[in-house]
């Protein structure tokens, strides 16, 4: 089997995992060995975060996201975010009320976090803040992040939104008419990118273009 044909199926699979198993905004990033999963609602994200850490109380968490340097970020219900400090979570102020879906970076340094509402945070390792979105464009609910670099990010969301971000701007992409939301969006390199619909349909990139691709 070749590289392309390799890409391709693993792209498939990880997507259709994504989609058929409810991890909507899942993503796997290779710019740090990263991994960023879905969380359903109500249920402990993982092991390292204890319910006596995270109690019942608490805003239901959406994704965890961690980074082979050890990093790892915890965005959810009510503008929560969490992040690890080597030997537990601690609350991060994000400055939002709004429901975050999905967070990915490159480092503990450079993180980003998406939600409802036009929500696209970045944050520096000193705190979070509010990327400058476009006005002339309307945006809507964010439901995944996921990049290959933190010059080549990606978001999708309700209403056919997908977005690319360079660092700097932000330019609105366009698949095409007959669905809604874009579910999750994952990739192995700039050239590899994958966009989830639903259970049967994905969008891939390949580096020049955008194609549908059957699951």
């Amino acid at each position: 089997m070749s590289d392309q044909n390799r890409k391709e199926t693993l792209g498939r699979a990880v997507i259709a995992l994504f989609v058929l198993t409810g991890l909507f905004g899942g993503a796997i990033g290779r710019g740090c060995d990263a991994e960023a999963r879905k969380i359903a609602p109500g249920t402990n994200p993982a092991p390292a975060l204890t319910i006596k850490e995270a109690p019942t109380s608490r805003p239901d968490i959406r994704c965890v996201w961690s980074c082979k340097d050890g990093s790892r970020v915890a965005v959810g219900d009510r503008g929560l975010i969490l992040i690890h400090d080597g030997e537990r979570w601690q609350p991060s102020a994000s400055g939002t009320k709004e429901n975050l879906l999905g967070v990915w970076g490159t480092s503990g340094g450079d993180v980003y976090a998406v939600g409802h509402n036009e929500i696209f945070l970045h944050y520096d390792g000193a705190g979070w803040s509010p990327v400058p979105l476009d006005r002339s464009y309307r945006y809507g609910q964010f439901n995944a992040v996921w990049g290959s670099s933190s010059t080549d990010i990606y978001i999708v969301g309700g209403n056919r939104e997908l977005l690319h971000f360079d660092g700097v701007r932000i330019e609105p992409l366009y698949l095409g008419a007959g669905f809604e939301d874009l579910r999750a969006v994952w990739g192995t390199s700039s050239d590899d990118v994958w966009v989830a619909v639903n259970d049967e349909l994905a969008w891939r990139f390949d580096g020049r273009e955008w194609r549908q691709a059957t699951l």
